[in-house]
């Protein structure tokens, strides 16, 4: 439903001579058989047992199996005929027309190309992409763009005995205009479940305003909801979205959303919602048990709730871009309460995050980041400016000191790696200046450059080497100072120099498989050792001002050893010859492990510099990172690091899946020590044929806390499903009814979602 500007596909009806008469429902559906990259010098193709023409009224005739053909469409029939003069065809017994994986069978047709009328009469449609079985007792075609369908009917069941179907006396359609339907009726199985005496619909070959399907909705929090659609259109190129949501607990939420497309590469989304919420958490009587959260340190007294966000991609002809992200927010509850749903937080995210490929700060983060950004890139250069506001809701709301940093603006201009006189040395750079503010503590500006040369130097076949220096330059300008008295030094400058050599190999072994099948046929294994040093002098900076991590710079002088193993597969397959690739390829195993040795640890005499008070350890834990998919039904990633001091696990990270038939088994474990201990989990399995079961699990291990169970069951039909649900997150459960009718789309939500 939330596709930009997605516009319904329908089919051209020019050059389908025999198909016309069963496009009636394409308009409504976006669907049919598609007939218009014929060439149409191409001549007809037909057989049949006995072939006639009659040369006095210019008459084809064929009876016995007659076929027609061309350019992959083909008609059967008992008998077909063919008057060239009166440029018209008819077809009869056991009539099939087939093209594009589409079917169309009647008793009778009967085609007048000159005046673009027709008639199948017992007529049935089957469209592939859909699965949709469209029935007509007489299907008439009354004109170029009129339709009218006696005794209709529409299923994705077997439509000899279908779970569902929709059922109407007659339908009339004009394309581009509206259709008409009487006695409509929807059952399950044979119960009549729905019945209108009339409808209009729409059938215009545009996006139509209306209403779109409600989401029912059932939580502790909420109470008992509905969340009702309104789609407008709003041109071509934009449309809008306005929501109604009336809960039982909170209130009406309104919610609007507007889509826009200025030119294929410029594009924008804005959403906002309202709500006047019955409920506060003031810390009166049950108020901040029953609506407030734990671990949460501020109340929320207000009801006039609401949030705005937005993105904005634009692209000019000449290579400039500009980009704008935008996040306000009520109170730092809001988008929690409202995390699901069509409205919330999940679905306006992953909107962003699919159409622009930058989403939001996580829900609960009350330091919330806005910008705007522009770039413009050269061959070898590229230039931008950007300007960042962090609303800190806690501050905003409660009139606290505001502390949070802004950078207004940041200018930027940077270098790729290129040829240095045309030698064999290269050299890039980074440049920027940048203006911080904050309401409350240290202001200023900052002007860093950093130009790096590099020498690449091969040893043959198996060695390489590549040494990096790097130079920095960095003034600084204090406005505001966050100290009392204010001190009255306010301009530095800070020069630095960094060096990186690096020395690497790759082994290569290609093994020959026996193929067959589409397996792999060949696997490449590549051995990548790599030694490096890095070097930056450890200077003294405390004396700058601190803005953020380019202001203390860390110091460097360690060895760091790299060995990596990767296994490539390729498929005994080949492609098209137009690929660019001509076999499939697939990254079986990829495993790495490093190590680094820290000689300013070594030498310092300074216990208080040490990594850990209580001895040196200038080796750093071992780290290891695996990825594994040897097979279809199985992946794995892990990263661990060891240390050599304590003999234990520092960090873990492993994650698994596995899948197959219907079934899916994936857990996650990641463990930070003495900061977090997290394991999530989820699960999909097949119950027989029709049944299956899924649950799921995140759990905080450190604070020996749920963050959110579900689980859920569902029944699948061959064109329908039912999902039933419950959902379980701390202060929320809810329980949740998704109906799905194949190919029509689903109502309700999933526990999963």
């Amino acid at each position: 439903m939330r596709q930009i500007f997605l516009k319904t596909g329908f089919v051209r009806l020019g050059a389908a001579w025999w198909a016309l008469t069963v496009l009636l429902f394409a308009p409504a559906f976006g669907q049919g058989l598609d007939l218009s990259n014929m060439d149409p010098s191409e001549p007809w193709n037909i057989t049949a047992d006995k072939l006639q023409y009659d040369n006095m009224t210019n008459t084809y005739r064929g009876s016995g199996n007659v076929l027609i053909w061309r350019s992959g469409y083909r008609m059967e029939a008992d008998e077909a005929g063919f008057d060239r003069n009166n440029n018209s065809l008819w077809a009869v017994g056991n009539v099939t027309v087939k093209g594009g994986g589409d079917v169309v069978t009647g008793d009778r047709v009967y085609m007048d190309l000159a005046t673009e009328t027709g008639l199948v009469e017992n007529g049935t449609l089957f469209i592939q992409a859909t699965h949709f079985f469209i029935r007509g007792g007489r299907i008439e075609k009354l004109g170029a763009q009129s339709y009218r369908v006696d005794d209709a009917s529409l299923t994705t069941c077997d439509p000899d005995d279908p779970d569902w179907v929709i059922k109407a006396a007659n339908v009339k359609v004009t394309v581009g205009g509206y259709g008409t339907a009487r006695n409509i009726v929807v059952k399950a199985r044979k119960a009549p479940v729905f019945y209108s005496p009339y409808l209009v619909f729409p059938a215009k070959t545009e996006r139509q305003t209306g209403l779109l399907p409600p989401q029912v909705s059932q939580s502790s929090r909420q109470g008992w909801g509905i969340n009702q659609p309104f789609y407008k259109v709003m041109g071509e190129s934009a449309d809008m979205t306005l929501y109604a949501h009336p809960m039982e607990k909170r209130g009406v939420q309104a919610a609007a959303e507007m889509r826009y497309v200025l030119n294929p590469k410029s594009k924008g989304y804005i959403f906002g919602s309202y709500l006047q919420d019955r409920t506060r958490d003031d810390g009166v009587g049950n108020n901040s048990l029953d609506w407030g959260y734990e671990n949460d340190l501020y109340l929320r007294p207000n009801q006039d709730r609401y949030w705005v966000a937005a993105k904005h991609d634009q692209q000019w002809k000449n290579g400039l871009k500009f980009r704008l992200d935008a996040d306000f927010v009520s109170d730092q509850d809001y988008l929690r309460d409202f995390k699901d749903g069509y409205t919330g937080y999940s679905a306006v995210n992953r909107e962003f995050a699919q159409e622009f490929g930058r989403d939001l700060d996580d829900y609960d983060e009350t330091i919330r980041k806005n910008s705007l950004y522009l770039q413009k890139g050269w061959d070898s250069y590229s230039a931008n400016a950007e300007a960042k506001w962090y609303d800190n809701v806690i501050a905003r709301r409660f009139d606290e000191p505001d502390t949070t940093l802004q950078t207004l603006p940041f200018v930027g201009f940077s270098g790729t790696r290129q040829s240095l006189f045309g030698s064999f040395l290269a050299w890039e750079f980074d440049s920027g200046y940048s203006h911080f503010y904050r309401e409350e503590g240290i202001s200023g500006n900052r002007f860093d450059v950093n130009p790096r040369f590099v020498a690449p130097i091969d040893f043959g076949r198996y060695m390489s080497m590549e040494t990096t220096v790097g130079l920095r330059e960095t003034l600084y300008n204090v406005t505001t100072w966050d100290e009392e008295p204010s001190r009255d030094d306010r301009t530095f400058s800070r020069e630095m120099y960094d060096l990186k050599t690096e020395f690497s190999s790759e082994l290569v072994r290609v093994f020959n498989l026996r193929p067959g099948n589409g397996k792999i046929d060949k696997i490449r294994h590549a051995f990548t050792p790599s030694l490096s040093y890095n070097y930056r002098p450890d200077d003294d900076q405390e004396k700058y001002p601190l803005f953020d991590h380019v202001d203390r710079l860390e110091a460097k002088n360690h060895v760091t050893l790299a060995l990596t193993n990767s296994l490539l597969g390729r498929s005994s397959v080949q492609r098209k010859e137009n690929s660019i690739f001509p076999y499939e390829y697939k990254k079986l195993c990829w495993f790495e492990v490093s190590a680094s040795y820290n000689i300013n640890e070594a030498n310092e005499e300074d216990a208080s510099e040490w990594t850990e008070p209580h001895r040196r350890q200038p080796f750093s834990p071992v780290s290891a990172r695996l990825e594994l998919e040897p097979v279809q039904w199985l992946a794995l990633e892990s990263t661990t690091k060891w240390s050599p001091y304590s003999g234990n696990f520092v960090y873990n990270a492993h994650g698994v899946t596995l899948s197959g038939r219907g079934n899916e088994l994936s857990a996650e474990y990641i463990k930070a020590r003495e900061s977090s201990e997290t394991v999530l989990g989820k699960a999909r399995f097949r119950l027989g044929e029709s049944w299956s079961a899924y649950g799921g699990l995140e759990r905080d291990l450190e604070a020996g806390e749920r963050v959110r169970n579900y689980t859920g069951l569902i029944y699948e039909a061959a064109c329908w499903a039912i999902d039933l649900g419950y959902s379980d997150e701390p202060g929320e459960q809810r329980y949740t009814l998704q109906f799905t009718l194949t190919g029509l789309g689903a109502l309700g939500r999933s526990a999963a979602d």
